[in-house]
Parts: structure tokens; C-alpha cells; sequence
């Protein structure tokens, strides 16, 4: 597929049901959905469409976004890659695409993110309350407020060289943090969040302080952690050196999120 976000041409990719039509015209039944905000630069990979078909044959409606800047397998999207700022606004032009299509069911979305796609999911949920729930995978969460103790600055430092095209001042990195913000906008928030965490998560502590955030707003949230896993680890292949017990986990993990999915955006008795 490919949309329009802002100025930018954006490509990605679509899977659906077999969607049936009565005589009238109009779509027998309507269909939960999903968003899938892929980790990575290298646009919606073999990984995230096998995802994407697993949920669709499931009875889901399911679109990913090969963000800005990204070259997938579908094409290359316009622009350049801008670490969750951009991007959200990608992600969320895609959301209210997908809504308007005539066999979806508009209240019953799910987002699902792992590593820059949970960070894009992260601040799109605090600016959207129109996900029934949200799964979301080692993060790498921002906030431009000392109460929350600059949360993410340290990397954005690290890539700011590539993605802003030079070092900058720290001034403009806090600027710059604000524009990804996902901690500040907890108190709008109303999207049920199930966080995935792994002992090796380069922002750890700043994803444990999200989930503290959350429940202090109120906001319902389940955390789950898995010590021994590899950032990344519930998308990832067999390459001959994982832990012993990654593919035990990693399937652990899948069932806990196809669970959350299936209990705040149920499939219609109808498609059962």
C-alpha cells in the first residue's frame, strides 16, 4: 500500500481476511484491526508481514507503516528516518486510514510496537485515545522534563549526528526530546498498555519508570519481563546462537500479546 503523510509518499503493507460483501453492497461483517509499528530502518520485513498474516488469518485487519526514509520490501517511503517524531504522525495518518475503511470496525484498534516502533507507539497513544489497547515492546521512551528526569537524552545524543545531520546543542536536544514525548502526556492517556521488557533493553529503567508513570495515573497497564531475553527477541528468527530458552519465551510472549489483543478488540462471533 502507500498513503500520504503530510508532504511524503509512505509505503506499507495491508493484510485482511477474505472480506465478504452482501447484495447491498455493503461489507457483511465489520473487522477489529491492528497497527504494527515495525522496529528498525529497514522498512515492514519478512518478520513484521508474517506478523501481520498470523493476525489476519486471526480475523484481523492489519496495516504496517515502512515509516519515512525507509526502503521495505514494498518500496521506499519519502523523506528521512527521524527516530519516533516524525514517524508518529506517519503512523497515526495511517490510523484514520484504516478506520475509514467500510469493513473495519473503528472501535476496536490495537497499536502494537517493538523498539522504535514501541517508542512511535509510546507517544502516538499519548496523543490518540482511539486504540482499545496498546502492546509495547523494549522502548526507548523520551520526555523533555526534568520531573521525569530527561528521560531517552543519552540516545538521542548518539543518533542525533546521523538524523538531524550534525551534533547539535543541548538546548535543541531537549527540544528535540519534547517532540518525542511520552511521558508528559500520561495524563491524557486512556489506552490499556501491555509493556514487554528484556534484561537487555538499552533504556530499561526509563521503560520500568513509564509503567510506574502509568499506574500512578491510573492508566491500566501489565508489565512483562523476560531477564535472560535480547531486545528484539519476539520478532526474531533462529540464528544458531540464541539463548536456550529464547523460543520458549519468544512464544510465551506472542501468546500473552495475541491474549491482550484478543480480549480488548475480539473478533466478531460472526467470523469465529
Amino acid at each position: 500500500i502507500a498513503y500520504k503523510s503530510g508532504d511524503y509518499s509512505i509505503t506499507g503493507f495491508l493484510a485482511r481476511p477474505i472480506v465478504r460483501y452482501n447484495p447491498d453492497g455493503q461489507p457483511a461483517a465489520l473487522y477489529p484491526a491492528v497497527i504494527l509499528n515495525h522496529d528498525g530502518r529497514q522498512g515492514v520485513t519478512r518478520a513484521w508481514r508474517e506478523t501481520a498474516l498470523e493476525f489476519a488469518r486471526r480475523g484481523y485487519v492489519v496495516a504496517a507503516s515502512s515509516f519515512r526514509g525507509q526502503q521495505g520490501l514494498e518500496g521506499g517511503s519519502q523523506g528521512r528516518f527521524e527516530f519516533a517524531k516524525g514517524e508518529v504522525v506517519d503512523f497515526l495518518q495511517l490510523t484514520q486510514l484504516v478506520r475509514k475503511l467500510d469493513y473495519v470496525d473503528p472501535q476496536r484498534m490495537v497499536v502494537i510496537g517493538e523498539g522504535h516502533g514501541a517508542s512511535v507507539t509510546a507517544a502516538g497513544i499519548g496523543r490518540s485515545n482511539i486504540f482499545r489497547s496498546a502492546v509495547v515492546i523494549s522502548p526507548t521512551l523520551f520526555s523533555a522534563s526534568p520531573e521525569y528526569g530527561y528521560a531517552g537524552l543519552q540516545r538521542l545524543r548518539q543518533v542525533s549526528s546521523d538524523m538531524l545531520g550534525g551534533s547539535i546543542s543541548e538546548s535543541a536536544l531537549v527540544r528535540e526530546l519534547k517532540a518525542r514525548e511520552a511521558f508528559t502526556n500520561i495524563g491524557n492517556l486512556r489506552t490499556p498498555v501491555l509493556v514487554i521488557a528484556t534484561g537487555s533493553d538499552p533504556d530499561l529503567a526509563t521503560t520500568l519508570r513509564w509503567v510506574d508513570t502509568l499506574r500512578a495515573k491510573g492508566v491500566e497497564q501489565r508489565l512483562l519481563r523476560y531477564p535472560s531475553m535480547f531486545a528484539g527477541f519476539v520478532t526474531a528468527t533462529d540464528n544458531g546462537i540464541r539463548p536456550p530458552d529464547w523460543r520458549e519465551n519468544r512464544d510465551n510472549a506472542w501468546e500473552n500479546i495475541f491474549q491482550w489483543v484478543d480480549h480488548y478488540a475480539p473478533i466478531s462471533p460472526l467470523l469465529e
